[in-house]
Protein backbone atom coordinates (compact mmCIF):
# COMPACT_ATOMS: atom_id res chain seq x y z
CA UNK A 1 0.00 0.00 0.00
CA UNK A 2 1.07 3.56 -0.62
CA UNK A 3 1.02 6.06 2.22
CA UNK A 4 -0.52 9.41 1.29
CA UNK A 5 1.72 12.46 1.58
CA UNK A 6 1.41 14.27 4.88
CA UNK A 7 0.66 17.62 3.27
CA UNK A 8 -2.89 16.62 2.35
CA UNK A 9 -5.80 18.42 4.00
CA UNK A 10 -9.13 16.79 4.76
CA UNK A 11 -12.11 19.09 4.46
CA UNK A 12 -15.65 18.12 5.40
CA UNK A 13 -18.73 20.08 4.40
CA UNK A 14 -22.19 19.30 5.76
CA UNK A 15 -25.50 20.63 4.57
CA UNK A 16 -29.14 19.84 5.21
CA UNK A 17 -32.01 19.74 2.78
CA UNK A 18 -35.63 18.85 3.45
CA UNK A 19 -35.70 15.23 4.58
CA UNK A 20 -32.01 14.49 4.09
CA UNK A 21 -28.50 15.39 5.14
CA UNK A 22 -25.47 15.47 2.87
CA UNK A 23 -21.83 15.30 3.83
CA UNK A 24 -19.05 16.02 1.37
CA UNK A 25 -15.47 15.11 2.15
CA UNK A 26 -12.65 16.44 -0.02
CA UNK A 27 -8.95 15.74 0.13
CA UNK A 28 -6.75 18.66 -0.92
CA UNK A 29 -3.04 18.83 -1.57
CA UNK A 30 -0.79 21.66 -0.40
CA UNK A 31 -1.72 23.80 -3.42
CA UNK A 32 -5.43 23.47 -2.71
CA UNK A 33 -6.14 21.10 -5.58
CA UNK A 34 -8.80 18.49 -4.88
CA UNK A 35 -7.28 15.02 -4.94
CA UNK A 36 -10.33 13.02 -3.92
CA UNK A 37 -13.97 13.83 -3.31
CA UNK A 38 -16.78 11.84 -1.78
CA UNK A 39 -20.38 12.81 -1.10
CA UNK A 40 -22.65 10.86 1.22
CA UNK A 41 -26.38 11.52 1.56
CA UNK A 42 -28.32 10.29 4.56
CA UNK A 43 -32.10 10.25 4.28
Amino acid sequence: SVDPPTNLKLRTTKWFTVGSESKKTTLEDSEGRIVAEKTVTVK
